[in-house]
Parts: structure tokens; C-alpha cells; sequence
């Protein structure tokens, strides 16, 4: 097991109504449940930078391209969280996140959690009022997922 957090980067997907994009975990390992909510995440790969990753899970996750959003901000520091051990994969126990906040441009229906069927994150979608997000994520993303919508609750 790597000891390094996995480098990651986490979207705060926003509507022209300030509600935040949050999707309902996919799981196909039977252990693990749905019942969890979260906003789009995902590693970075060797050589790319957070903002590039940023755009290609935005993209990979809910089907959503670049010229659909306006970014607003980028949180000034990475934010790590410990993985419980009964969710470890990929040979990682910690996450460092990189968090960016956008304005979502385009239609709903632009959203398509099915754009890469093999690796499918979420089952479905809503938008939810910003000091609702932390409260349906999995326990041990509730800590972060708070700093995030704090520092950027200026925008809401």
C-alpha cells in the first residue's frame, strides 16, 4: 500500500441558481453501497496538472466539456482525507485534493453520467443547495467536503 496520498482533484459544479452538482456514488463491487452522494473527483495522472485533470474528470465523470463552464476559483491549498481501509483501492489509504469551483453554462441535459459506461461514477444527479452537500457524502469525505464549501461559501 502507497503511503503518499493520491493526488487528486474535486469539482464544485454550480447552476445559474447556486445549487451544487452532486451525483449518487455507482458502486458494482457489492460490498459497497449507493446511498452516499458526492461531487465530481478524480486523480491525477503522472504529468498532468490539477487544472487539466480538472477538466478531463469533469469530462470522464458527467460528460460536461470546457466550453460549458466558466471557472470561478481554484482553493488556495490541497485538502487530504485518510480512506478507510474497507474502501481502499488502487493500492492508495489518502487522498490530497485540489478543489475548483464553476459555473455550470449549459443544459442539463448536456449531463450525461454514461459517457464512459466502463467506469461509470454516479447513478444519478441533482442540484442541491451548497449547505446541503456535506451532509450526504461518505462519512469520511464529511470533514472536507465542509472546508471546501466554506472557502468557497463567499460565492454562494
Amino acid at each position: 500500500m502507497k503511503k503518499d496520498p493520491r493526488l487528486c482533484v474535486g469539482i464544485v459544479l454550480v447552476n445559474n441558481q447556486k445549487n451544487v452538482f452532486v451525483g449518487k456514488r455507482h458502486f458494482k463491487d457489492s460490498k459497497q453501497t449507493d446511498e452516499y452522494w458526492q461531487m465530481p473527483q478524480g486523480g491525477v495522472n503522472p504529468g498532468e496538472n490539477p487544472f487539466d485533470a480538472m477538466l478531463r474528470e469533469l469530462h470522464e465523470e458527467i460528460g460536461v466539456s470546457s466550453d460549458e463552464v466558466e471557472i470561478i476559483a481554484e482553493s488556495k491549498h490541497w485538502y487530504k482525507y485518510d480512506i478507510p481501509e474497507e474502501y481502499h483501492t488502487k493500492s492508495y489509504c489518502a487522498q490530497q485534493q485540489k478543489w475548483f469551483l464553476l459555473r455550470f453554462k449549459g443544459q442539463d441535459e448536456a449531463i450525461d453520467l454514461k459517457i464512459k459506461p466502463q467506469h461509470q461514477e454516479f447513478s444519478e444527479w441533482k442540484w442541491k443547495a451548497s449547505k446541503q452537500v456535506a451532509k450526504s457524502v461518505i462519512p469520511f469525505k464529511k470533514e472536507v467536503y465542509k472546508k471546501v464549501m466554506k472557502d468557497f461559501e463567499w460565492y454562494f
